[in-house]
């Protein structure tokens, strides 16, 4: 006679998150005698009755048999079948990055979302949400198997578009966001406040102020400013016009405006002649204007600087 057995083997149907720790028991209680409990997939025994899963992913869904058996009669066989879903993330490269781009071009920037659908992307920019229409950016998603990627495009980036920016997935079993902090690069502004800090019959000293870029920004390809004089004979000098590298020194450090005085030798000049001196500076990005002129008459060798050293600031 067959012993009568109680079985305990869970729902048909389980529900598992992506990230819940699965584990689906196949057990019975028989009333006499020994008993054996199995789990298996189709064409694969997993053995013991008890599985277990750190973290439940899409490979463990589908269906799965539990087989218990005392030896008495037919074997009890129950049918489960596991389903998988999985919350919206952003898998294993999800930690905040840096996305650089130029004032005044295009920026774009983009997410990978993964999870169930409905999956739904939405982008904030210093914690405001952005509207999905704008002059100013475009919004637009490819939706493949398993996941979104969200693309959103600035058409001109301005200084103040920089800062941070969130993309938000959700989906019916969770939310995640990634962190992408945009810097807006830009050419350097002109110099500024030109003046002389020092002359001889063969070089002179320029002083300026300059916003110099710090922290993140100046140490990037952006940040490294270079400096030129270009120094244009007077009408009626017959020197040669100049195009000389500066070898910029900072003298103080930035005010309350965040401007620093920067100064550098301009070598080469001829004695006793006229020039119109203008700095520019460049980065990675591009070029400044040019700065407002600084009218100076070299010395003549052996005279005294009192008697013919004069410098005024004309716009030409």
């Amino acid at each position: 006679m067959a012993v009568p057995r109680r079985r305990n083997v869970g729902k048909p149907s389980a529900q598992r998150g992506g990230r819940e720790r699965a584990v689906p028991r196949c057990s019975c209680r028989p009333r006499q005698g020994m008993r054996q409990e199995r789990w298996a997939r189709p064409g694969t025994d997993l053995g013991s009755a008890h599985l277990a899963a750190p973290n439940a992913t899409r490979g463990l869904q589908g269906a799965y048999r539990c087989t218990a058996d005392n030896g008495v009669g037919a074997p009890l066989i129950k049918e489960v079948n596991i389903a998988v879903h999985e919350p919206a993330h952003f898998g294993v490269d999800a930690a905040p990055r840096n996305v650089s781009g130029v004032r005044g071009l295009p920026v774009t920037l983009e997410c990978d979302a993964r999870g169930d659908a409905p999956l739904s992307v939405l982008w904030t920019h210093r914690g405001v949400s952005l509207q999905v229409d704008s002059f100013r950016w475009k919004v637009s998603e490819t939706r493949a198997a398993g996941g979104v990627r969200s693309t959103l495009q600035l058409r001109a980036a301005g200084r103040e578009d920089a800062g941070e920016y969130g993309c938000r997935a959700h989906n019916h079993f969770g939310s995640s966001e990634r962190i992408i902090f945009l810097h807006v690069e830009e050419p350097p502004e002109a110099p500024s406040s030109i003046q002389l800090a020092g002359a001889s019959s063969r070089w002179i000293r320029v002083r300026w102020r300059a916003r110099v870029a710090s922290g993140a920004e100046g140490t990037g390809a952006a940040g490294r400013v270079r400096y030129w004089a270009e120094c244009t004979p007077l009408r009626g000098d017959s020197a040669p016009s100049l195009n000389l590298t500066l070898e910029a020194e900072e003298e103080s450090g930035p005010d309350s405006q965040g401007y620093r005085s920067l100064s550098a030798l301009v070598a080469g000049v001829r004695p006793a002649a006229a020039y119109a001196v203008r700095l520019l500076a460049a980065n990675r990005v591009g070029q400044s204007p040019r700065s407002e002129p600084l009218l100076v008459t070299i010395l003549d060798e052996g005279r005294s600087t009192v008697a013919y050293f004069t410098y005024i600031l004309l716009k030409l």
